[in-house]
């Protein structure tokens, strides 16, 4: 039989969500009409993707809800996104990556 991964949510709000399964640690992101699997290393990167985007667009005035941003999440894909859009995303990516130094900090802990 298949292994089935048991997964922790490490954020969810309306807009998506970001699961991982702890034994193979793949990682889940969804976040409008688009999921995909990855990795820590790769939402890093996506993280400080949307970090960057948000802090350049954030000194312009852009129209909220027009579809102005790209943001590359793997070499095939890529999310457009409203400047609204961008701020949920990079508050649910926040959400996960503060809950993943709580789970290293008790890895660390358990050891």
């Amino acid at each position: 039989m298949e292994h089935m991964c048991e997964t922790q949510t490490l954020a969810y709000t309306g807009e998506g969500y970001i699961i991982r399964c702890p034994q193979c640690l793949r990682i889940q992101l969804a976040f409008g009409t688009v999921a995909v699997v990855t990795k820590e290393k790769q939402l890093k990167k996506i993280k400080e993707r949307a970090d960057l985007e948000l802090l350049c667009r954030s000194a312009g005035t852009f129209e909220p809800d027009l579809k102005s941003v790209t943001l590359p999440i793997t070499q095939t894909t890529m999310l457009c996104l409203t400047m609204r859009e961008l701020e949920a995303f990079n508050d649910l990516l926040a959400q996960a990556f503060a809950l993943l130094e709580v789970y290293a900090l008790l890895d660390a802990v358990n050891g």
